[in-house]
């Protein structure tokens, strides 16, 4: 019991230093239009020290994209810092973990990190071609699916002065078709034959996302929340069957596996059909007519084919009107178009290394996954 409460009490001092960081960050930070390309050049920059905060040692295939900023990586806070040292945070629990050091040592320079929608082939710390991560979401106000605090996607596409020129949208919207058409998504080892037995009825999707994980967390998600979510899809849908897609993490037996999953104990019934099966988002979502998620990137997915997609959590792309939205945030006041909101997430926000390091268009990072992802299924990598 005592255990348990020091637990509690440690996370809630974390929690209040990552806040109070987070809100000092944003009042420095929110004026000031991030550059990154400028604030790394390709080529070496041995004068600035990368500070990399992880939770875990584990790097995976963000080790590419690190070791690509040109720049040298120091783990922990050095107490020499210089003024153009920068902080590179990844994940929340890093955050947790670190913002009171951060806060302390005055570090004025600092980067959120997540892996980004086109992200690589696998995700298995191989270290091979495969694994290696072209895409970012790099932020210096916060993480992209935080939305308790503000972060960058969401002040691009709140902005009055955002109006991408109509080549942009056009350019936004090709991009958008292409990774439609080809089924391109975070990763792309997984099937894209799925086929559903036929049927007369209607389906609609529910989508399942890893317990606990902080993109849920800091939507306000609970199991409850999920609970919510499937009683909903049931009760609108009355004459469709409901398909529950259970995350690939609780099938692979992580986070408590299916036992402590949200949706992972359920079974099929009359109306209802659980697939367990690791599946291309797309390959479900050409067999469907509605989607339903909390924060799962597949809700963008489902949006960008023009699927009806019903939002119960508050990821970086709701609020925004290309979406049906049972939360609101109070921010995010703009009204959008869909392809506005993908050339803000895909060329606005989001950042690509080539696998030379380079930096390169999101139309290139496409480009290199599809080869990827072709030379993967051939066999030619063993």
């Amino acid at each position: 019991m005592i255990g348990k409460l020091s637990s509690f009490v440690e996370r809630a001092w974390q929690q209040h230093h990552a806040t109070r960081f987070l809100a000092e960050n944003y009042e420095r930070r929110r004026d000031a239009a991030l550059k990154i390309e400028r604030e790394f050049p390709n080529g070496d920059n041995a004068a600035r020290r990368i500070v990399l905060l992880l939770e875990r040692d584990e790097l995976y295939g963000r080790a590419f994209f690190l070791e690509h900023l040109g720049a040298i990586a120091v783990r922990g806070i050095p107490s020499d810092l210089r003024e153009d040292d920068i902080a590179i945070v990844f994940g929340y629990s890093s955050l947790l973990r670190h913002a009171a050091a951060l806060r302390r040592s005055g570090m004025r320079n600092v980067l959120f990190l997540e892996a980004g929608y086109l992200r690589s082939v696998l995700l298995d710390n191989s270290g091979s071609v495969f694994d290696q991560s072209i895409c970012f979401f790099v932020d210096d106000l916060g993480f992209h699916f935080d939305a308790t605090v503000p972060n960058r996607v969401e002040e691009i596409l709140n902005s009055v002065d955002y109006a991408p020129h109509p080549d942009e949208l056009r350019r936004a919207a090709a991009l958008r078709r292409r990774i439609v058409d080809t089924s391109l998504t975070k990763y792309n080892d997984q099937s894209v034959s799925f086929q559903l037995p036929p049927t007369s009825r209607k389906r609609v999707l529910v989508v399942e996302q890893s317990r606990r994980d902080w993109a849920v967390l800091k939507s306000g998600g609970t199991p409850k929340s999920f609970r919510a979510m499937l009683e909903a899809a049931m009760d609108e849908n009355p004459d469709c069957e409901i398909l529950v897609k259970v995350h690939p993490d609780s099938i692979g037996g992580k986070r408590g596996g299916t036992r402590k999953s949200y949706y992972g104990q359920l079974q099929d019934g009359p109306r209802l059909t659980v697939i367990r099966d690791k599946v291309n988002p797309y390959s479900l979502l050409n067999q469907v007519e509605k989607v339903y998620v909390f924060s799962s990137m597949l809700g963008f997915e489902a949006a960008m084919m023009g699927k009806e997609v019903h939002v119960f959590g508050m990821p970086c792309y709701s609020g925004w009107g290309v979406t049906q939205d049972r939360e609101t945030c109070v921010r995010r006041t703009m009204r959008r178009t869909l392809d506005e909101v993908v050339h803000a997430i895909y060329f606005s926000y989001q950042r690509y290394k080539n696998l030379e390091g380079m930096w390169c268009e999101a139309e290139q990072a496409v480009d290199i996954l599809l080869a990827l992802r072709e030379q993967y299924r051939s066999g030619t990598h063993s």
